[in-house]
C-alpha cells in the first residue's frame, strides 16, 4: 500500500514506570516482568512478531527509550528465551534535536577507561577495571592506537576525552542519578566529578563506537543505593545524548548486570566487530553468549 498505518497504543505508563523502578533493583532473572511488559507494550497487532526470528530495528524516542525493550519474552511465542537472544534486536532514536554537520574521529584511536579511582566517594569496581583491561588489550591486538585509563584519576580521563579524538570509547564506572553532592546525573568519574549528557555534546568529534557500562555492586550502603541503581535513567539520558550527536553505534547498559556478564559480553562484542561482523550481529552473538 501507499500509506503507513499508525496506531496509538494506550498503554498504561505509571504501571510500566513502577514495575520498572522496582525491578531495577536486582540482578536476577525476573520472567514474570520480561512477559508482563511485552504484553503491556506491544500493540495487539504485532504480538507474536519475532518469533520467526527475523531481525527487528526498534524505533524509540527519548520518552520511550528509558525502557528495557531488550527485556521483553513472548510468553505465549512458544520459547522461554528472550527474543534478543534468538534475532537481531538493535534501537535507532527518532529526535528533531541533532548536531548538523557533526564531525567523526577518523583516526584508529581508543580510548578506554575502567574503575576511575572515587577514594570511597562510591564503592571500588574491581570488575569494572578488569572488563577496560580485557577491551583495551584486544583493540592493542587489532592495532588501535588505545589510551588506557584504568584505575586511574578520572580527571586525567576527562582532559583526554576533550583534546583528542577518538574512532572507539569505551567506559566502566558507575553511573549515578541525582549525584548524593553535586544532583547531577550521568557517569561518576571521581568525587563531585560527574560526566552528564550535555558534557558528551561539547566532544567536537564524535566516537564512531561508544560503549557505556554503568557498573555495580552487590552491595551498596542504603544511602546510595537508589542514585547507583537507576541505570536506566542514565542510559537514556547518555545514550539519547550520543546519539543526536552522530555516534554510529552505542551500547548503553541500562540494568544491573553480574561483572562477569559485563566482561564476557563486552569480549565476544568486540571479538565479532573486529573480525568484520556488522554491529547488530555482534551485538546478537553477545547477547546469546552471556544467556546461554
Amino acid at each position: 500500500k501507499a500509506r503507513s498505518e499508525e496506531e496509538v497504543l494506550g498503554a498504561n505508563i505509571n504501571i510500566v514506570d513502577q514495575l520498572i523502578a522496582k525491578t531495577a533493583k536486582y540482578s536476577r532473572n525476573e520472567p514474570g516482568l520480561c512477559e508482563t511488559l511485552y504484553e503491556m507494550l506491544i500493540p495487539y497487532n504485532f504480538k507474536g512478531y519475532g518469533s520467526d526470528l527475523r531481525n527487528i530495528v526498534l524505533i524509540v524516542d527519548k520518552e520511550t527509550a528509558r525502557y528495557p525493550w531488550e527485556m521483553l519474552r513472548d510468553a505465549y511465542g512458544g520459547s522461554a528465551d528472550p527474543i534478543v537472544t534468538k534475532a537481531g534486536f538493535i534501537r535507532q532514536l527518532s529526535t528533531g534535536t541533532y548536531r548538523v554537520n557533526n564531525e567523526l574521529a577518523k583516526n584508529d584511536n581508543a580510548v578506554v577507561i575502567g574503575n576511575p579511582l572515587l577514594n570511597g566517594y562510591y564503592p571500588n569496581l574491581p570488575g569494572a577495571g578488569s572488563e577496560a583491561a580485557m577491551v583495551a588489550d584486544q583493540l592493542k591486538e587489532r592495532n588501535f592506537s588505545v589510551l588506557p585509563f584504568i584505575n586511574q584519576p578520572g580527571a586525567d580521563a576527562i582532559i583526554s576525552l576533550y583534546s583528542k579524538s577518538y574512532k572507539i570509547l569505551h567506559i566502566a564506572a558507575h553511573g549515578v542519578v541525582n549525584d548524593k553532592k553535586t544532583g547531577q546525573t550521568g557517569i561518576v568519574m571521581g568525587e563531585e566529578l560527574i560526566i552528564t549528557p550535555s558534557d558528551f555534546k561539547q566532544i567536537r568529534y564524535v566516537p564512531e563506537l561508544i560503549f557505556i557500562n554503568c557498573c555495580s555492586l552487590g552491595i551498596i550502603n542504603k544511602e546510595d543505593e537508589d542514585r547507583l541503581q537507576r541505570k536506566y535513567e542514565v542510559a537514556a539520558g547518555v545514550g539519547t545524548q550520543l546519539v543526536e550527536m552522530g555516534a554510529k553505534a552505542v551500547i548503553v547498559a541500562g540494568w544491573e548486570v553480574d561483572d562477569r556478564a559485563a566482561l564476557a559480553f563486552a569480549e565476544t562484542f568486540y571479538d565479532r566487530m573486529l573480525n568484520g561482523y556488522n554491529f547488530g550481529e555482534a551485538v546478537l552473538e553477545a547477547r546469546k553468549y552471556i544467556y546461554n
